[in-house]
């Protein structure tokens, strides 16, 4: 087990071995950062994800750096005693595949759909997809509260502060959040589905 403090990096693409890492406490931030020095967030984990598999099955770099967002416990295994493990037990090798195939058809889904969304759809993904993740929230009978900010929205999305406040003003004025401080409300979940995904296919 291995313990990092917030703000401190867990991994990083010139990372030379590979490791397969589990969450068991705290928070991490997964992003990479674009030529021009932005930084893309691709996800945030929490106790109970998973990362880092496929660089220990095809011996790769990691497509992502990582670091904690708070106090943040892990289980590591390095790969060579997790290509060991897998190659032992069938069991764990079909789970392994299984979730490759599932990341492989977010990617594929989210690079078809980013083509022809907008803005205002692409945020409004990534935040039914941070609710489908174990997100800090509260839910309250309709309601659910998300614990982001705006700076971690506009980083998930590749956009300004400046424009993804007014994506969110957008949203709010059609009724399917309302801006909280240090989060958002979503406030008509089946509405905010229809407009992302306006053919049902969510």
């Amino acid at each position: 087990f291995l313990t990092f403090d917030k703000g401190e990096r867990i991994t990083s693409r010139e990372d030379a071995t590979p490791t397969f890492l589990v969450v068991l406490k705290g928070r991490v931030r997964l992003y990479s950062v674009t030529p021009g020095g932005r930084e893309f967030v691709v996800a945030f984990l929490e106790p109970g994800h998973i990362f880092g598999l496929r660089p220990c099955l095809d011996h790769s770099t990691r497509s992502y750096d990582s670091v904690a967002e708070r106090e943040t416990t892990l289980l590591t295994v390095p790969g060579p005693k997790l290509r060991t493990l897998l190659a032992g037990n069938a069991e764990l090798m079909t789970v392994a595949v299984q979730f490759l195939c599932h990341r492989l058809g977010v990617v594929s889904q989210a690079l078809e759909q980013f083509a022809v969304w907008g803005p205002t759809q692409q945020l409004g993904w990534r935040i039914l997809d941070l609710m489908r993740a174990p997100y800090p929230g509260t839910a309250s009978n309709s309601e659910i509260r998300l614990s982001v900010s705006q700076d971690d929205l506009a980083a998930m999305i590749g956009k300004s502060r400046q424009t993804t406040n007014k994506l969110l003003k957008d949203l709010n004025a059609a009724g399917f959040i309302s801006i909280d401080y240090g989060g958002l409300v979503v406030r008509d979940l089946a509405g905010l589905k229809s407009f992302v995904y306006p053919q049902g296919h969510y």
